[in-house]
């Protein structure tokens, strides 16, 4: 009956995700179903694999081996309003999950779990309409502005646990993947050569590594302290960039070889987790992203000489250089608290987060448009014997930004975004 009851639920996960929407640029973590009805950080509390990306030392107090998969979707929209009051909303982008893992606890003192996830998940999308017009002629043409940013991970990690402390660590291959489009102006238009403005698209990926340690200390029967860091790590990129604008106006090629290095952060975090009674269990979380650190832009090189000169200029149409890209981050903390209630199998569970952006005035366009957040969570667990099934829901708000003094003067203006995140995650102890 379990059985069937299991392949039921994967089937229903399946179907509602597929008919689902995502599009976040949120650049945290992604994360399963009982942390993210936590807050989605939950440092010093045990949630399966979960721990791989946060703090491994958690895996130490899992108390047997076990097998999990998890999807993860969220739907949405960002908004811009310009200083000319042009208002602009993203696209709703279909963008399923998933991932897994198994782990293994060898004895009281040492567990070890191997694992495929996302990582980091950012994208954005804005269709773009635009109207052009001179002494002679004019014309209407339709564009689209994406960043998408993807990070899978394939982790090995440890935990060693010694009364009452432990101490863990996760190995990472990352596979990173990045996306880039947005449109160009052709001021040659005026004279009658092409089209008034050009699509242009960025395909790009690479490899790197990275790891995560962790430690953590049971202070009495109730309270345990969590601590984790993440390292940064820098992922060469290549690929290829595409537009047939140099091609019609110079005839160049229209689909050069593309590279670039794209840097994520060092992250820092810590966790306290309160077992108040038999029947509620709290825990308060922070996180501390070095985002200052990076990179200050985020540049291309390609293998023709005549698209890195003519892309190295400022467009007039969209502020942006095609060859370089500003990102003046700063550093950004997050901030949550969460709570669980058991009712016998069943287990309530409900969180609050907040997620500093790391945008500064100056890196803030359409590419860039993440915000501060509110997150609001639910979530519910049913656990029997070995079966155990989590589902959450977080519900996302943007604070609204006014930018005045981005490097990127066409997208001055005000920035909102509203989120809505589900994840399944099914569980079975072995």
């Amino acid at each position: 009956m379990k059985f069937y009851f299991t392949i039921l639920i994967i089937y229903l996960t399946v179907i509602s995700c597929i008919n689902s929407f995502a599009g976040d640029t949120n650049l945290s973590a992604v994360t399963k179903a009982k942390t993210l009805s936590l807050n989605g950080l939950y440092f010093a509390g045990t949630d399966g694999i979960q721990s791989v990306l946060g703090n491994p030392s958690m895996l130490s107090y899992l108390n047997s081996g076990g097998i999990e998969v998890f999807v993860f979707d969220q739907f949405g929209q960002h908004k811009f309003e310009n200083l000319q009051d042009e208002i602009y909303k993203s696209l709703n982008n279909d963008e399923f999950n998933f991932g897994g893992g198994i782990y293994w606890t060898f004895s009281q003192s040492f567990t070890a779990a191997l694992s495929y996830q996302r990582s980091l998940d950012y994208k954005i999308d804005w269709p773009f309409l635009k109207f052009f017009s001179n002494d002679s002629t004019s014309s209407i043409l339709g564009f689209i502005y994406s960043n998408e940013l993807t990070i899978d991970a394939a982790s090995a990690s440890f935990a060693f646990k010694l009364n009452n402390f432990s101490v863990g660590g996760a190995a990472h291959l990352y596979y990173v993947e990045n996306y880039v489009a947005f449109p160009r102006s052709n001021e040659r238009w005026n004279d009658g050569l092409g089209l008034a403005a050009y699509q242009f698209n960025y395909n790009q990926d690479g490899y790197s590594y990275g790891f995560n340690l962790g430690a953590s200390m049971q202070v009495d029967e109730k309270f345990r302290i969590g601590l984790m860091a993440s390292s940064g790590f820098s992922t060469h990129l290549e690929g290829s960039a595409s537009s047939i604008m140099f091609s019609q106006l110079d005839s160049a090629s229209s689909i050069v070889k593309l590279s670039s290095t794209v840097e994520i952060p060092w992250i820092f975090g810590g966790g306290l987790f309160y077992d108040f009674t038999d029947y509620v269990k709290l825990n308060f979380d922070v996180q501390y992203n070095l985002w200052s650190g990076i990179q200050k832009t985020f540049d291309f090189s390609f293998n023709d000489q005549l698209w890195q000169q003519k892309l190295s200029m400022v467009d007039s149409l969209t502020g942006l250089k095609g060859s370089s890209f500003t990102l003046e981050f700063n550093n950004s903390l997050d901030i949550g608290v969460g709570m669980e209630y058991k009712i016998a199998n069943v287990f309530l569970r409900t969180g609050y987060r907040f997620l500093q952006s790391p945008n500064s005035e100056a890196s803030y366009n359409m590419i860039f448009p993440s915000v501060d957040r509110h997150r609001i969570s639910i979530g519910i667990s049913y656990q029997d014997n070995d079966f155990i099934f989590d589902a959450a829901v977080c519900y996302t708000i943007g604070v609204s930004k006014d930018v005045k003094r981005t490097a990127v003067q066409n997208t001055r203006g005000s920035y909102s975004s509203s989120m809505v995140t589900p994840a399944i995650t099914i569980k079975y102890l072995l």
